[in-house]
């Protein structure tokens, strides 16, 4: 149910974005609206005051004067904010993150140690995180052996995300280590480097991920990978 103080706005229709606050498109083709489920953009909208019709500030919902119609249910808001609308899930093989499920133990295989050998060739992208004030570029590590994905505190702070929930949790690490600590789960909105792919899921905090990674050693190898577009 919608309330006064969640749909109440500010005063005039933004440049940017209401969901990713990014300039180069309207917040009716937000693609990264379209991977959030309703509950999640009534919550972006309420933070940025924005009515939930129409996306402008000024005005509740109630009081929206938009001849805006859904092609889907042919009610009065943007079919991105169509309650039969379902989040759109990558099928592709190139996906950001691997959700495994959880041992019976209750232990979990991670990264075997937060630091990286400058020998090996680390699978990294850069990708954008979106918050509230807007993107930030930051640099993802693709570890194909951990069950769960992980994000730096210091980017949960950019990006003023607030925590779903702490949990204990046990690491299961290279030699049989094992290692508890406390975590805290966050909602991580993320995009391609080139923004042509949006996607959303939840993220534990850590310290540190990974750190004194160097720029790979020039090869035969980069020069592949650079014709391809995969270097950054």
């Amino acid at each position: 149910m919608h309330t006064a103080a969640g749909l109440f706005a500010g005063s005039q229709s933004s440049s940017n974005c209401a969901f990713c606050n990014e300039k180069n498109h309207e917040s009716k083709n937000c693609k990264l609206a379209l991977n959030l489920d309703l509950q999640e953009k009534t919550t972006l909208l309420a933070k940025k005051k924005c009515c939930y019709r129409c996306f402008k500030t000024g005005h509740m919902v109630r009081q929206c004067t938009n001849k805006i119609k859904c092609s889907q249910c042919q009610r009065r808001h943007y079919n991105v904010m169509c309650p039969e609308l379902k989040p759109v899930v990558s099928t592709g093989s190139d996906k950001l993150v691997d959700k495994a499920v959880e041992n019976s133990n209750g232990k979990f295989n991670t990264l075997a140690n937060p630091t990286c050998s400058a020998d090996v060739l680390l699978q990294t992208l850069v990708v954008y995180l979106y918050g509230n004030d807007g993107s930030f570029p930051v640099r993802a590590l693709i570890d194909t052996g951990s069950q769960k994905s992980y994000i730096t505190k210091e980017a949960v702070s950019k990006m003023s995300y607030e925590p779903i929930r702490a949990e204990d949790m046990i690491h299961n690490l290279f030699g049989g280590v094992e290692s508890k600590q406390k975590h805290h789960l966050y909602k991580v909105y993320a995009s391609s480097f080139q923004k042509d792919y949006h996607c959303s899921f939840e993220a534990y905090d850590q310290e540190k991920i990974c750190i004194d990674i160097p720029t790979a050693i020039s090869g035969p190898w980069t020069k592949e990978i650079e014709k391809k577009g995969n270097i950054s």
